[in-house]
C-alpha cells in the first residue's frame, strides 16, 4: 500500500501547455489531454518544468503522441520519433515515450509533423524518476496486460473444445479483443518489442474483426435472429473489409510518398476509424434491444440472453466512454475504457456457448432414445 502511494505521488502531472501552428504563429494556452484547433504548417507545444532538483534521474513520460515530432529540451532537440527523423515516410505508429532530462532543465517543446486532426500529445505528461515512471506503467498496465493474455488463451481453448458450429467465431471475437486489450497497454513495448507499425497492423485488424467474431457467434448460436442482428452482420462484415484494406492501401502510400500520401490518408483515416466505432455503438444498442426482447420471452435463448445483458451492460457503456474519447470528447485513456466489457462479453460468451452445446447434447440423446423407443415398438 505504501509502495502504491509513493509510487502515486513519484510523478507529476505536466498538464499546463501551449500551442501554435506554424513558427510565426501565436502561443495559445492549451491543458491536456486535449487537442488544439487544425492550422497551418507544423504543431507545436510547449511547457515549463518545475524545479528538478529533487529527482536523481529525471525523465517525462508522453502518452502516444500523434504525428511525427522532435522534442526539444531548453531549445535542444533531445528526442525523435520515428529514429529516422521527423520527416521520414511510413506509418510511425502511437507508442509512449520515456525522454530523459538534464538536472538544470527549464523548458520542453514539441514539433509535431502531421495532417491528422487529432494531433499531439494525447494525455498529460508525467515527470518523476525513470525508474519509477516505468515501475508504475508495469503496476498499471499489468492487469490489463494480463485480461488480454488470458481473452487470447481463452480463444485457443475455445477453437480446440468447442464444437465446430461456435469455435471459430468464439475465437475470433475473443482472440481479437484480447489483442485489442493488449495493445492498448503501454506494457507491451516492454514484453514484446515489436515495432510500432505492426502494433498499430494488429490494432487495425483486432478493431474490424470483434465485432464480426460476435455477430456471426450470435446469429449461430441463437435459434432465431432477426433481420437487424443479421443485416448488422453484413455490414459489419463490409465496412470491416473496407476499414483494413484501405489502411493498409494508405500505410503503403505513407511507405512510399510519405506527408504527400497523408494531406488525403489522414482525414481518411479519421473518418473510418469514427465511423467504424459508431457502427460499432449502433450495433451493441440492436443486439442489446435483441437480447431484451428474448430475456422477456420464454424461448429457449431467455436465459443465454439473460446472461449476455449483463455483459452488454458493461460492453455498452465502455464503447459509449470509447467513442467520445475517439472524437476528442473526453480524454484518451489507450482503451482502458473497453477492456473490463470485452471481457465480461468473452465469459458471457463461453458460457452461453457451453449451454449451447449442452443442450445440443441433449436434444441429440433425446433424437437417439426417441428413436429406440420406435425400433422397439416396430419390433
Amino acid at each position: 500500500m505504501w509502495l502504491a502511494a509513493a509510487l502515486l505521488f513519484a510523478a507529476v502531472p505536466v498538464s499546463d501547455w501551449q500551442y501554435r501552428w506554424g513558427e510565426a504563429g501565436e502561443w495559445s494556452p492549451i491543458r491536456l489531454p486535449g487537442h488544439p484547433p487544425r492550422g497551418e504548417g507544423d504543431l507545436w507545444e510547449r511547457t515549463q518544468l518545475p524545479p528538478l532538483g529533487t529527482f536523481k534521474d529525471p525523465a517525462l513520460k508522453l502518452d502516444a503522441v500523434i504525428g511525427h515530432f522532435e522534442l526539444f529540451v531548453d531549445g535542444e532537440r533531445r528526442y525523435v520519433h520515428p529514429p529516422e527523423g521527423i520527416d521520414a515516410k511510413g506509418l510511425a505508429g502511437l507508442p509512449w515515450h520515456l525522454v530523459r532530462l538534464p538536472p538544470n532543465a527549464h523548458d520542453v517543446s514539441l514539433r509535431v509533423k502531421t495532417s491528422y486532426r487529432l494531433a499531439g500529445i494525447q494525455a498529460v505528461p508525467q515527470l518523476g524518476e525513470r525508474g519509477d515512471l516505468i515501475e508504475a506503467v508495469v503496476r498499471t498496465d499489468t492487469p490489463r496486460l494480463l485480461i488480454g493474455a488470458l481473452m487470447v488463451l481463452l480463444a485457443v481453448l475455445g477453437f480446440v473444445l468447442l464444437p465446430k458450429t461456435t469455435r471459430v467465431d468464439f475465437a475470433v471475437y475473443t482472440g481479437s479483443g484480447g489483442a485489442y486489450a493488449i495493445y492498448y497497454t503501454e506494457l507491451k513495448q516492454l514484453v514484446l518489442p515489436l515495432t510500432p507499425s505492426i502494433w498499430f497492423a494488429a490494432w487495425v485488424v483486432t478493431l474490424a474483426l470483434i465485432p464480426v467474431g460476435y455477430l456471426r457467434f450470435s446469429t449461430v448460436v441463437f435459434h432465431e435472429p432477426p433481420r437487424a442482428v443479421l443485416f448488422m452482420r453484413r455490414v459489419h462484415e463490409l465496412y470491416g473489409l473496407g476499414f483494413v484494406a484501405v489502411i493498409f492501401l494508405a500505410w503503403g502510400a505513407l511507405g512510399l510518398w510519405g506527408f504527400e500520401a497523408e494531406r488525403f490518408a489522414s482525414p481518411l483515416l479519421f473518418v473510418l476509424g469514427a465511423g467504424l466505432r459508431l457502427l460499432m455503438l449502433v450495433t451493441s444498442a440492436v443486439c442489446f434491444a435483441h437480447a431484451v426482447k428474448l430475456a422477456r420471452g420464454r424461448g429457449p435463448d431467455r436465459a443465454n440472453a439473460r446472461i449476455l445483458l449483463v455483459a452488454f451492460t458493461i460492453l455498452l457503456g465502455a464503447i459509449v466512454l470509447n467513442v467520445g474519447a475517439s472524437l476528442g470528447l473526453l480524454p484518451t485513456m489507450r482503451g482502458a475504457y473497453v477492456t473490463p466489457g470485452l471481457f465480461a462479453l468473452a465469459l458471457a460468451l463461453a458460457v452461453v456457448a457451453q449451454r449451447s452445446w449442452a443442450q445440443t447434447r441433449l436434444q441429440l440423446a433425446d433424437r437417439v432414445k426417441e428413436k429406440e423407443a420406435m425400433l422397439r415398438d416396430l419390433h
